[in-house]
């Protein structure tokens, strides 16, 4: 049988070589995850107050996870607070890296803004969005940004 015992000098070289810098943002970095996930738990379940507290509470632990301010944005808008959600979105959309994700966020601000009544700002952000992946930006961001454009025209 082997045993599973660890070569105290092997320890000691282990432990001289970790960065603690390193180690506690690992931690902090995958108990924020956990706290992500646990705040689209309580999204889906309409528990929108637990939502946000988790979500912020992963934002505190990390807050270089674009998709946690994304999920954050989301609920605000369910909650028809636009914004609150606003910068959330343009935080979100500076942390990610994928031109798909950064759309999909264009595309929600858009949204907020045209919810808030700012049709100039819901265009560009719509625009962007078409910008960034135009094979993917479905039918109802081009119709939305079509009838900005419209109503820019007739005012």
């Amino acid at each position: 049988m082997a045993s599973s015992a660890v070569d105290p000098a092997a320890r000691a070289e282990v432990k001289e070589n970790e960065n603690p810098e390193q180690t506690r943002a690992e931690i902090d970095s995958k108990t924020a995850q956990i706290w992500n996930e646990l705040g689209n738990i309580y999204y889906n379940i309409v528990a929108y107050d637990e939502a946000i507290n988790a979500l912020n509470k992963a934002i505190e632990l990390d807050h270089s996870y674009g998709w946690t301010y994304n999920n954050l944005a989301s609920i605000y808008i369910h909650k028809g607070a636009y914004a609150e959600a606003i910068p959330l979105l343009k935080q979100g959309i500076h942390l990610l890296c994928e031109a798909k994700d950064k759309a999909l966020l264009w595309n929600r601000l858009g949204d907020a803004y045209r919810r808030m009544d700012q049709p100039d700002q819901a265009a560009a952000a719509y625009q962007k969005a078409v910008e960034l992946d135009p094979d993917n930006v479905s039918l109802l961001t081009r119709a939305r940004f079509s009838l900005l454009g419209n109503c820019r025209v007739s005012s």
